[in-house]
């Protein structure tokens, strides 16, 4: 079972998708709507090239879940928070094409 992680390109994929999904969680950390949307589209920009597409939806939607659980979003506009996991979503589609 473990020969699976231990495989080196597993092991760069693993830890690539540690670092940007880590770097995506803290961004709301920040509460400054342009900071944190660039570090996330940056993040998801570069994870699209590294892992692929299905690891980087998660990358996408797990900052919003964030921000919204931890309270750094408003009540008042977690009615967006599906628009922007869709259009991040929108923003892997296009760039896996490129």
């Amino acid at each position: 079972m473990f020969n699976v992680f231990l495989k080196k390109e597993n092991l760069y994929k693993s830890i690539y998708f540690g670092l940007f999904i880590s770097l995506a969680i803290l961004a709301p950390v920040f509460r400054n709507k342009i900071i944190v949307g660039t570090i996330v589209n940056t993040c998801l920009i570069l994870s699209v090239y590294k892992l692929g597409i299905k690891p980087t939806i998660i990358i996408g939607i797990v900052p919003s879940l964030i921000a919204l659980t931890t309270g750094v979003v408003p009540m008042y506009l977690a009615l967006i928070i599906p628009f922007i996991m869709v259009s991040n979503t929108i923003l892997i589609d296009r760039k896996s094409v490129v």
